[in-house]
């Protein structure tokens, strides 16, 4: 099986999946722009009144290197929400989609985790219901 066909198969609706992640990275970097607009603007408005010319580069390149780390910060931030939403959303699809296969084939079986998943505590408690109907 290719990875194209597991990817197809465990995936459940992306919309669904990465509909977290929209959200918290719009806010951030929502949050970025309000504060690096915020920051060019006091820049504008102050740097007029220096009169020296090395002042003002010296105090320009400061509030781009600001602008840029901010924007950094907003990317790292964006990449550990995806790595922690994936091991969290990822697999709830995928065994929603499994014990919904088996109530209708009546072919009941433990469902599995990833071992970076974080459902575990609830996996058990399926995986003890289902030992139970198995019965």
């Amino acid at each position: 099986m290719t990875a194209a066909e597991r990817r197809k198969k465990y995936l459940v609706e992306k919309k669904f999946q990465m509909k977290p992640v929209y959200i918290i990275a719009g806010a951030f970097l929502l949050i970025i722009l309000i504060i690096e607009w915020q920051i060019y603007s006091f820049l504008n408005t102050v740097l007029p009144f220096i009169a020296l010319s090395d002042t003002k580069a010296e105090i320009m390149r400061f509030g781009i290197l600001l602008m840029a780390q901010l924007f950094v910060i907003f990317l790292l931030i964006t990449v550990l929400i995806v790595i922690h939403l994936h091991r969290f959303v990822g697999p709830l699809g995928r065994l929603s989609k499994e014990m919904e296969q088996m109530v209708d084939s009546n072919n009941y079986h433990l469902l599995t985790l990833r071992k970076k998943d974080t459902l575990k505590s609830l996996v058990e408690s399926i995986n003890k219901l289902i030992e139970k109907l198995m019965r």
